[in-house]
């Protein structure tokens, strides 16, 4: 993501989720954001995962938007998480931008 003024919402980014694997994957629980700075950050669309059944070679997709807090600067980070039934049961895809 790119710098964004704290009065200003970046534009939106979006994150693919894919099943490459040879067998259906069920996606548990709602995305949701984690981090030191997840307040900074909003799952616009696509957040609502709950049971949903990737089969082999299809994906979703969540859009994040960075409307940063009020008095932020500087870097922002956190993660997106996606909760799922195979070994290591969440995906974490690293969320950075800077507020200005």
């Amino acid at each position: 993501m790119r710098a964004v003024s704290r009065y200003r919402r970046s534009p939106p980014a979006i994150v693919r989720l894919g099943n490459e694997g040879a067998i259906a994957l069920r996606l548990d629980g709602a995305a949701r954001i984690a981090g030191p700075d997840a307040g900074d950050y909003l799952i616009a669309a696509g957040g609502s995962t709950a049971g949903t059944l990737l089969g082999p070679g299809h994906g979703c997709a969540i859009v994040v938007v960075f409307p940063p807090a009020t008095g932020a600067a500087g870097l922002r980070t956190a993660a997106l998480h996606v909760d799922h039934e195979w070994v290591g049961a969440t995906v974490a895809v690293a969320l950075l931008a800077i507020a200005e």
